[in-house]
């Protein structure tokens, strides 16, 4: 931004040439911003995001959610860490008051029956709860064609500060300019000091209150797709109505749907938010309100699910009511962003369920997304993070081996997707079909519907002659309490209580951004997995023991990332009737830590012939006298590899490739 006026005009008269450059009629200097463009344009670009942190030093304390904790040099645990102070960004002609939490700026853009005349507009602001009415815009900075880069002259407030916004802002506060008086507008672009990182996040916090408080939402597509009206105002339309027309209108709209407006994070919140939507489609206003959604249902053969932005079905509801902040990124994870952060920052406005945080442009990405992978464990107990986990292949050099890639566009899309199903009949009928020598199978899982019957599946339970020999896990009733007694063993922690639930003592290590959480130990993996067969996405792995087989389901390669003597099998017991998870862990060193090597979704269990603990069914239910994981499979890990096993506190290390 720069103000071109002599030091000493202190009474601006500013009029414009016939060249379209602004002068001053008191100081007599023109401002020649084709000059000022070359050591001005870039004064207001686009922020400096913070470089990721090294290994072991993250310094992580965002957000305020999640339990972290921080070692000291006698390696006991202290409190988490003080955030860094955020400084506000110095006063400027521009922006020359700091706005407290509870304002906001508008712009207020002037008419001007010229279409080629220099844009001017002011800057005032209010209190949210003392503004007048408003309309907000929603637009991407750098429009189809992507160019981000601040070029074109905005002129702001009586001195006409220059301030060089990009090609399509530009075009879109031309476009939106009143034929007589003034418009109140919000524009992010203007109306945030972008300088400061505070006050962006106070703002992006304040966004679901401007949006959802203003009029409506003027939606701006670009030069050639808002273009001006036959008359003198545009006929106004509701937005169904193209998806009620002609095949060819509703090819149309669909088209529409694929533009790189849609794609923006951003604009999901901006057009979910406010009452009312506008978007002037070549001469014509088409709106939208909060009827939209349920007007369409009616429409054969229309999915909102199959279009490029399967979001925009919410438009004008006020927010994305079902669901959680895990549900709201699973919706949203095809939207795009120019900062990475912002694919968290961006959709914060939308939640209305369960515990959420404020914005900070003052860490890195890397930091946004371990505190959000964090948060979604510790808070929302979103255990699909595992399946979604790093794990050992060094993919990233930013992602801790708990958590999934979150700086790669095709991990990202299906993040927070569920795993997908595997039908255990069919994974059952498949070990038993390619190991024909197995005589015992033993699914492990709490579903109270699930049992195993052995034998052959053509032959009736009454003529087998084997009598039915499996495990059936069951949940009648949640683990509440926790209590702890410890001693050290091997360098983990071994738990000798019953009762103690997995998120017991969760916390993430600030400095490493370990994770440290109940599981139970099953069993060493003694010998390389081999691979058997594949159920769709999955793929099935046989671990020979000295008494039976283990099967596992896993879509890493286990055969091919083994490491002998390191590998250990770890079974996570969600609680409340939920199905169990099955991570390998290796052990770093002698450090007591672990790396997570795979998520599996399932394990089957074979014994030898008359394996003594389970030559007749069995089933085991979690009980008042029975509530812990850690006594509910000693048998089973017993008959395997004639062991104990072993309740721990786990520790999942930072780095994806740590071996020993």
């Amino acid at each position: 931004m720069a103000r071109w006026h002599g030091k000493l005009c202190s009474e601006p008269r500013v009029t414009v040439r016939q060249d379209g450059n602004p002068c001053c009629d008191s100081c007599g200097i023109k401002c020649d911003w084709q000059e000022l463009i070359k050591t001005q344009a870039f004064a207001n670009s686009p922020y400096l995001i913070p470089q990721n942190e090294k290994p072991g030093e993250l310094n992580l304390w965002w957000p305020s959610s999640v339990p972290y904790s921080a070692k000291s040099k006698d390696n006991s645990t202290t409190q988490s860490p003080v955030p860094p102070t955020n400084t506000q960004h110095s006063p400027t002609p521009v922006y020359p008051t700091v706005l407290a939490s509870h304002e906001f700026r508008l712009v207020c853009l002037d008419a001007n029956e010229n279409p080629e005349s220099p844009v001017h507009l002011t800057i005032e602001a209010f209190p949210q709860d003392d503004a007048p009415d408003y309309e907000t815009v929603s637009y991407t900075w750098g429009g189809e064609a992507a160019d981000s880069t601040p070029t074109k002259p905005i002129f702001i407030g009586p001195y006409w500060d220059v301030v060089f916004q990009t090609t399509n802002c530009w075009e879109m506060l031309r476009f939106i300019r009143p034929w007589r008086g003034i418009r109140m507008i919000w524009v992010d672009a203007i109306c945030i000091n972008q300088q400061s990182n505070l006050e962006r996040a106070d703002q992006v916090a304040s966004m679901m209150q401007i949006y959802r408080n203003c009029t409506r939402v003027i939606v701006y597509l670009g030069p050639d797709i808002a273009v001006p009206p036959h008359g003198r105002f545009p006929p106004r339309r509701r937005l169904d109505d193209l998806a009620l027309g002609p095949d060819q209108d509703q090819a149309a709209f669909k088209k529409l749907l694929q533009r790189r407006y849609f794609r923006r994070i951003w604009v999901i919140q901006e057009l979910i938010l406010p009452p009312q939507a506008v978007i002037p489609i070549r001469g014509v206003n088409y709106w939208a309100d909060a009827m939209v959604y349920s007007r369409l249902k009616s429409v054969p053969d229309w999915d909102w699910n199959k279009t490029a932005a399967p979001w925009l079905q919410h438009t004008a509801q006020g927010g994305i009511w079902e669901g959680d902040l895990a549900h709201i990124l699973r919706t949203t994870a095809k939207s795009r962003s120019s900062d990475p952060r912002d694919q968290v920052f961006g959709i914060l406005g939308l939640v209305n369920h369960g515990p959420t945080f404020q914005a900070d442009y003052g860490i890195s990405a890397q930091h946004v997304f371990v505190g959000l992978f964090a948060h979604l464990i510790s808070n929302l107990k979103f255990l699909d993070i595992f399946y979604h986990a790093t794990g050992a292949s060094p993919r990233s050099r930013t992602s801790l081996t708990w958590m999934p890639l979150w700086d790669l566009t095709s991990t990202w899309d299906t993040t927070f997707d569920p795993p997908p199903p595997l039908d255990m009949i069919m994974a059952d009928t498949l070990i038993r079909s390619l190991k024909p020598a197995v005589k015992v199978s033993c699914y492990i899982n709490f579903n109270n519907s699930w049992s195993r019957v052995v034998g052959s599946p053509h032959t009736s339970a009454a003529s087998r002659g084997n009598v039915s020999r499996y495990i059936k896990l069951s949940s009648s009733q949640s683990v509440t309490e926790a209590h702890t007694t410890s001693i050290a063993f091997a360098g983990w922690q071994r738990a000798t209580s019953t009762h103690k639930p997995w998120h017991t003592g969760l916390s993430f290590d600030a400095g490493a951004g370990t994770l440290s959480l109940v599981l139970t130990h099953f069993c060493p993996i003694p010998l390389q997995p081999k691979k058997i067969g594949s159920l769709g996405e999955w793929t099935m792995f046989e671990v020979r023991g000295s008494q039976g087989s283990l099967f596992l389901a896993s879509r890493d390669p286990l055969d091919l990332i083994y490491h002998p003597n390191q590998d250990h099998l770890f079974i996570l017991n969600p609680g409340e009737g939920s199905e169990l998870w099955y991570l390998v862990l290796r052990l770093v060193g002698d450090s007591g830590r672990w790396t997570l090597v795979s998520t599996c979704r399932a394990m089957f269990l074979s014994l030898d012939a008359d394996a003594s603990d389970i030559a007749k069914g069995v089933e085991i239910r979690i009980e008042p006298g029975f509530q812990s994981l850690y006594q509910l499979l000693e048998p089973a890990a017993r008959a395997f590899e004639n062991r104990q096993l072993d309740e721990i506190a786990g520790i999942l290390p930072e780095i994806a490739t740590t071996t020993s």
